[in-house]
């Protein structure tokens, strides 16, 4: 069993490149990571657009619609270890493109909801099942494969395209819901992924698959990929530390995005005013995925983890003072880009702590780790307003749970300078 270095056995990257040259010969690549990572995400985004309309036709109510986020989430959980494993056996490309088909065909479906509340939740479900093969899971492992000096970076770029949902899917509802209602918003939605299709077709590209290494090889291109199996990893502390971590940020930040708007109207601004701030949460999100990735390529990764942490806890109790537009602007900026990080470092560090000969099956359960925060969230926070009648022990505990993830991941320890490549 030969010791392989990391960085030497990705038949993807070329050692010697620098950041620049990295970034100038993969262009296409992330082009295509970026807007195809950012077509699973718009149901997610979509649901509150939607509720006024659907409230007036089917007479649903807000905390019921509200629960198909919910049902998308768990089928993520779900659905996120199983794409893992077909990504580590086939490759990226081909699970992507054929999710990228089945999520057109379920955009399209999704218009056909009627009102039996369940065909929401069921539709989707199925547009997690469907599209999972387009979540960052596929598109951080060709990045990853293809990156070595400017990782960090081109991580922070692939994970942008759920940020890039967030400001696309109101721009689609609104062009086309007056004249073609919300049915018509989803058949866009399935053309607007048809019309990707070429862009993977062409700019996602799975490095040359490894082959068994003879004697004399060792530098081969084509040599196998170093990393743990998923059976080591789950009997080492670090995995753990990790999936802990990653559960508190989400439980912590994503019930954030759907109470955002009554969390700032607790400040004594008016609904106007507090539907413009949360707009501010994208723009940190932005931020705080491309200066995360920015930053990884230069600093410790689990050092940075712990200031994405230290930044969304003080967003959190910025938010808590209720202090007005300017306080609670910064606030929510900051939990904004604390937000965004996150999902660039789930990436970085299962890469640079467990390798890649199966960072599909690993990243998947990070992934699950994450979506499931995103389950827990919602209803603590629903359960704490609801004993209290007001955010502010929740902000106190998002806070909280900020500051115990960032201690979990201290105990991760220096990457490891190679694998094992049996």
């Amino acid at each position: 069993m030969g010791m392989v270095a990391r960085g030497m056995c990705i038949s993807g990257k070329d050692p010697t490149l620098t950041k620049g040259e990295e970034l100038r010969r993969n262009w296409l690549l992330l082009l295509t990571a970026l807007l195809g990572g950012a077509m699973l995400p718009i149901p997610i985004y979509s649901v509150s657009l939607f509720m006024e309309s659907w409230g007036r036709e089917f007479g649903w109510s807000r905390p019921e619609m509200g629960l198909a986020n919910s049902s998308f989430t768990i089928a993520m959980v779900v659905a996120a270890p199983i794409t893992g494993r077909l990504i580590d056996r086939f490759g990226s490309r081909a699970p992507a493109m054929i999710s990228l088909l089945l999520l057109a065909g379920m955009f399209a479906a999704t218009s056909l909801v009627n009102e039996q509340i369940w065909t929401l939740y069921a539709a989707y479900a199925l547009l997690a099942f469907a599209g999972s093969g387009t979540s960052p899971i596929a598109f951080t492992k060709t990045v990853c494969a293809y990156f070595e000096r400017a990782r960090g970076l081109a991580l922070g770029i692939t994970v942008t395209g759920t940020a890039l949902a967030s400001l696309l899917t109101p721009l689609v509802v609104a062009a086309t819901i007056e004249d073609y209602g919300w049915h018509g918003s989803w058949i866009a939605f399935s053309l607007l992924s048809l019309a990707l299709f070429p862009l993977l077709f062409l700019g996602l590209k799975d490095p040359a698959r490894p082959t068994p290494r003879g004697a004399g090889d060792e530098e081969s291109p084509a040599a196998p990929l170093a990393g743990r199996s998923l059976s080591e990893v789950v009997r080492t502390r670090g995995f753990w530390l990790m999936g802990g971590g990653f559960f508190l940020t989400s439980t912590a930040i994503l019930a954030a995005i759907a109470h955002m708007t009554p969390i700032l109207r607790g400040s004594g601004l008016s609904t106007e005013a507090a539907i413009l701030l949360q707009s501010l949460m994208g723009i940190g999100l932005i931020f705080g995925r491309l200066l995360c990735g920015y930053i990884v390529d230069r600093v410790f990764a689990p050092l940075v983890f712990q200031m994405i942490c230290a930044m969304g806890a003080a967003g959190f109790l910025l938010l808590a003072l209720q202090g007005g537009a300017v306080t609670s602007a910064i606030g929510v900026v900051l939990v904004g880009a604390a937000m965004g990080a996150e999902y660039d470092l789930v990436a970085y560090l299962v890469s640079r702590y467990f390798g890649m000969a199966h960072y599909g099956r690993i990243y998947g359960w990070q992934y699950a780790f994450t979506m499931l925060g995103g389950v827990a969230g919602p209803f603590i926070i629903g359960g704490l307003y609801a004993g209290t009648g007001d955010y502010l022990v929740y902000l106190l505990l998002a806070a909280a749970m900020l500051v115990i993830a960032a201690l979990l991941l201290r105990g991760l320890g220096p990457y490891p300078r190679s694998f094992d490549a049996s």
